[in-house]
């Protein structure tokens, strides 16, 4: 399975409550990554950031902006993010 054209998913390596995260293959910098998958409804998400106006992709772009700018050994990092048909 393809997923946005530049991840292929290969096995689950584990899921829970918010989604799944695969062992993939990252078309674009050809390398193994880790993809995780919010299986959520937007619904059921929830945000504490006090400037949360209900847009759910306003607001899951600036959490990945903030995650990405983390860095220290014991942190993965984040290298992209985006949305599928299903939000």
């Amino acid at each position: 399975m393809t997923f946005s054209n530049r991840y292929q998913l290969h096995e689950v390596l584990g899921s829970g409550g918010m989604g799944r995260v695969y062992r993939a293959y990252d078309r674009l910098n050809d390398r193994v990554v880790a993809l995780k998958r919010v299986v959520l409804s937007p619904s059921q998400l929830q945000f504490g950031a006090e400037n949360f106006d209900g847009n759910l992709r306003i607001a899951l772009g600036r959490e990945f902006k903030f995650l990405a700018s983390l860095r220290h050994p014991n942190i993965i990092s984040v290298l992209d993010y985006g949305f599928d048909a299903e939000n």
